[in-house]
């Protein structure tokens, strides 16, 4: 799994990849959409790019993208124009307003440390102390003012 967390316009999340129990490395998992949206997607993370991509044609319903039998998928968007929408396994775009946001499997963590007033990059560094399936380093994208 993952965790992703979103503040005050910063977009955090860890960096390992697995597979079942095995870590297989890092990867990155905050991606900026050429109009400027950050976006992290947890779960399977080979879904990352088409979604991206997705988000790129303006979220068409009769394009989505093609998500594995059984694979577990969830994403925050945060778009440039201050909104910020979270997607499950139907791509549906759920928009919240909330002071911040956090999923996957580190998610609760990070929601209780910005909660204490935490920063999304330090939410997920606390999270990755506490959940096995989140590991260090850290990344971390601002999203730019438009």
């Amino acid at each position: 799994m993952t965790t992703i967390a979103f503040r005050d316009g910063i977009m955090a999340a860890d960096t390992m990849i697995s597979d079942s129990n095995v870590v297989r490395g890092r990867t990155s998992k905050v991606i900026r959409a050429t109009q400027g949206h950050l976006l992290a997607v947890c779960g399977h993370s080979a879904m990352s790019l088409p979604f991206a991509a997705w988000i790129e044609r303006r979220e068409p319903q009769d394009d989505l993208p093609r998500l594995p039998a059984g694979a577990d998928f969830a994403a925050i968007v945060a778009y440039i124009d201050g909104r910020v929408a979270v997607f499950s396994e139907k791509f549906l775009p759920q928009f919240v307003v909330a002071e911040f946001h956090s999923m996957g499997s580190g998610g609760e963590v990070a929601l209780g440390a910005m909660a204490m007033g935490a920063s999304a990059d330090e939410a997920v560094r606390i999270a990755c102390r506490f959940d096995p399936w989140s590991r260090e380093p850290i990344e971390f994208h601002a999203l730019a003012p438009r």
